[in-house]
């Protein structure tokens, strides 16, 4: 089973299970390893950590989940002001480059993890202020 360094602990919704990982390194199955939203959630190995048991992935939820349409691997992920993590359209990926082009253009220090509802918030405040 490969073995996986998790920056911050995330759940991974499955269709019939969600996993939750704690930070830290860990074995996983290889399609858990692989796994678009998992590779998200990872940074390199350290040199010398063995994975411990209390880094193991743990069920919360045996419930099935609604199955989403399969991402591409070249996704654009948008961190919300909450600290959840939203996964963009294509739809939202144009709109979200045309509201950045705007932002920078009156002056707005963006952050490249806004999501489209930050950035109009921002210019909103810039064009009334």
């Amino acid at each position: 089973m490969p073995t996986i360094n998790v920056a911050k602990s995330f759940k991974l919704n499955l269709r019939t299970i969600t996993l939750e990982f704690k930070a830290g390194v860990q074995e996983v199955e290889e399609e858990i390893a692989s796994h678009w939203y998992t590779l998200l959630h990872l940074v390199p190995q350290p040199e010398v950590e063995e994975p411990t048991a209390e880094s193991e992935p743990v069920a919360v939820a045996d419930e099935p989940h609604e199955q989403s349409e399969p991402v591409a691997a070249d996704v654009s992920v948008t961190e919300e002001p909450d600290g959840s993590v939203h996964v963009d359209t294509p739809e939202e990926v144009d709109e979200k480059a045309t509201l950045q082009a705007q932002a920078e253009s009156l002056g707005i220090a963006i952050d490249r993890r806004w999501g489209v509802k930050k950035l109009r918030e921002e210019i909103a405040a810039k064009s009334a202020g």
